[in-house]
């Protein structure tokens, strides 16, 4: 039961206890006039205390300006001031805690969609699921000039029924074969392509295509197999002549380093390091780009619709 020090009163400390619903569970002065401090200590009991200290706070004594009941009033506005203060920072501390718990969480959601759903690696492994072709392969070929039509191209590649500005819903309906993973911006599908497992994935950006992504070949994904530098850029040459014949020949750049005298050369010799080919159909961009800066290549395609496209769905 806390107790307060008087001040200006025959009384010398007032002790009290608010019980938990706030009201005055027990009072009684040390000193003072025996008959004022005992009666209102029996008149204050039962009562709100915040009421108590209203009624009381201000009653004077004389000319002292004070009085035993005052002193009780300021002392149960002390003990009310400290306990909000107590339960304010209490209540404070859960609630910051439990924000940036949400604003963390928010922001790693976000980091790993925007961020890692386009690089395949950070997909979980299904060794269950089955491939699906979604390309006509006779010789193979995966990308037939022969396929293009006037009322599609320029298209994304998939299905033939897929446009750029199509919705999720559309896309999968086009496609007709269950998504490997889906989230709000991407549909993610497993491919079989000239006989090499593939990703291909397709971005939304406010429920509409804008790009879609084939990926080959990405160290450390755990479904896509590693290939040798030699077998990725076999790959990256068959892949390359089909997409000439469809868009016509690529702007090519190529990236060297040099070769380490450990690798049996003259530091003056050069490595490919990486290859890109571009091509523009249209309001349309597509990117094939082969990394061999480790020793374990990676190998996309990007295909993206321009801004002209985006204005419009075809």
């Amino acid at each position: 039961m806390p107790t307060y020090p008087c001040t200006g009163t025959c009384s010398r400390s007032v002790s009290f206890d608010i019980a938990p619903d706030g009201t005055l569970a027990a009072c009684s002065f040390e000193g003072g006039c025996p008959g004022n401090t005992g009666g209102v200590a029996k008149l204050v009991v039962g009562r709100p205390a915040a009421e108590v200290a209203a009624l009381l706070k201000g009653t004077p004594c004389g000319r002292r300006g004070t009085s035993c009941p005052d002193q009780l009033a300021r002392a149960i506005e002390s003990e009310l001031a400290k306990r909000n203060r107590q339960g304010g920072f209490s209540y404070v501390i859960p609630v910051a805690l439990l924000l940036a718990v949400a604003v963390f969480a928010f922001v790693v959601y976000r980091y790993q969609l925007v961020q890692h759903l386009p690089g395949i690696s950070e997909l979980p492994v299904k060794p269950d699921i089955p491939v699906f072709a979604a390309f006509p392969d006779a010789e193979p070929c995966v990308f037939p000039a022969a396929d293009a039509r006037p009322d599609l191209a320029p298209s994304p590649p998939g299905s033939g029924d897929v446009r750029w500005e199509a919705s999720p819903s559309e896309v999968r309906a086009a496609e007709g074969i269950p998504p490997f993973r889906t989230s709000p911006t991407a549909i993610v599908y497993s491919l079989d392509v000239l006989n090499q497992p593939c990703m291909m994935t397709y971005f939304f950006r406010r429920e509409r295509l804008y790009g879609v992504q084939f990926q080959f070949a990405s160290p450390g994904s755990g479904f896509l197999p590693d290939l040798t530098p030699q077998q990725a850029r076999k790959l990256y040459d068959r892949l390359k002549g089909q997409l000439d014949a469809r868009y016509g020949d690529a702007v090519e750049t190529t990236s060297s380093h040099p070769r380490s005298e450990g690798e049996g050369a003259t530091p003056a010799d050069t490595v490919v390091s990486r290859l890109l080919s571009q091509w523009t159909s249209g309001p349309m961009a597509v990117t094939m780009v082969l990394d061999l800066s480790t020793p374990a290549p990676s190998l996309e395609i990007r295909y993206k619709a321009t801004p002209a496209r985006r204005g419009a769905r075809g």
